[in-house]
């Protein structure tokens, strides 16, 4: 013999038409094939189907689902389901074990939306992953966007000790981070230090308007303009690369002529008009820059020092140098002498002594001035 159902009617308006109490559940529906509890109302207006009450600590109403499939709460309507928070508490609040705590889905709209006056809209925290965390499947869509109508960020990072933003591409033609304005200004605003550990490629016009510091190679294959000075302070001389003949000594210092064939080659003679210079490098003086700059697999080239200041290999043997003394080739191969004889100096000069040297031979600091 099955039990009789249960039926309770109340006409009171505060009243209850079956009241449960005990120190466990105070009602306790099973069903094999349906619903076990189930509310209805017929209250015009807002009146809640089912409610819940908690004097204590836990919740108003809980849904507990052990299937695989199978949903702890579950609601339809305009607003399936909907969650007031008095205080600083949550309004809605979801615990996943191995899953997510709260998922979203819609066909059209927004899957979760978070909407706050003036705290956050959506707010996500993780200890030891992502705090918000975004995909995308769809071409032209983004895994997180954000917008801002007003004048604030529409995207927002920062870091306490790691990096703020960071952007990632797998594609070879797509750029990990791409910004672009509409509306005239800047695609990118950097308010700092910059560091590129890569290759740097720009395809229009770039404007610095502060300093920039470029602490390895700078290659531009293009034209450079330049409204103001140029300071280098990093070498001495302007040089420019010659071809130096097969099996000659060229180290930094030595006094180069060219030969007929076009090569340079040390020189051997005194007053040689055919001298162009010494090659740059020698002591602490470097060239500041290298014109003509070759990268031949064959063949030697040679870095001469055309402008400026460059150490010159010297002979005192020939009269003793001071400051001050046009400087000329001489008979010691590689090496110029002071140009005592005016009339054969005459296109033979090779610069100016910046320091003596009494006897012997040596480095001295010279002022280029072919003449």
């Amino acid at each position: 013999m099955s039990n009789p159902p249960l039926h309770g009617v109340d006409d009171g308006p505060t009243g209850y038409g079956v009241l449960g109490e005990g120190p466990a559940r105070a009602v306790l529906g099973i069903s094999t094939n349906g619903t076990a509890i189930e509310g209805r109302t017929s209250r015009p207006g807002d009146g809640p189907a089912v409610f819940g009450t908690a004097s204590g600590n836990g919740p108003g109403a809980q849904g507990n689902a052990f299937g695989p499939q199978s949903v702890g709460v579950w609601g339809q309507g305009r607003i399936g389901v909907q969650g007031n928070g008095s205080g600083d508490g949550e309004g809605v609040r979801g615990v996943g074990a191995q899953g997510p705590g709260v998922t979203g889905t819609s066909q059209t709209q927004a899957g979760v939306q978070g909407t706050s006056v003036t705290g956050f809209g959506v707010h996500g925290t993780s200890a030891d992953g992502d705090g918000v965390h975004g995909d995308a499947a769809g071409n032209g869509s983004s895994g997180v966007a954000g917008f801002n109508s007003a004048g604030g960020h529409g995207v927002w990072g920062g870091s306490a000790s790691g990096i703020g933003v960071y952007g990632q591409s797998g594609a070879g033609g797509a750029p990990a981070i791409y910004a672009k304005n509409t509306g005239g200004g800047a695609a990118a605003l950097l308010d700092g230090k910059v560091a590129v550990s890569s290759d740097l490629t720009v395809g229009g016009a770039a404007h610095v308007a502060q300093a920039l510091t470029v602490a390895s190679d700078l290659t531009v294959n293009g034209t450079i303009h330049v409204a103001n000075d140029i300071l280098l302070g990093g070498g001495a001389d302007c040089a420019e690369e010659f071809d130096v003949a097969a099996g000659c000594d060229a180290s930094p210092g030595t006094v180069m002529i060219i030969d007929d064939s076009g090569a340079l080659v040390p020189s051997a003679q005194a007053y040689d008009k055919r001298v162009v210079g010494v090659i740059s490098g020698a002591g602490a003086y470097r060239p500041a820059i290298t014109l003509d700059r070759q990268d031949r697999p064959s063949g030697r080239r040679g870095v001469v020092a055309l402008v400026g200041k460059a150490f010159c290999k010297v002979d005192a043997g020939f009269g003793a140098i001071r400051a001050g003394d046009l400087l000329s080739a001489s008979p010691t191969p590689g090496h110029a002498m002071r140009a005592a004889d005016q009339a054969q100096a005459f296109g033979a000069v090779l610069g100016k002594a910046l320091q003596p040297l009494p006897e012997g031979t040596g480095l001295v600091a010279m002022l280029i001035a072919l003449q």
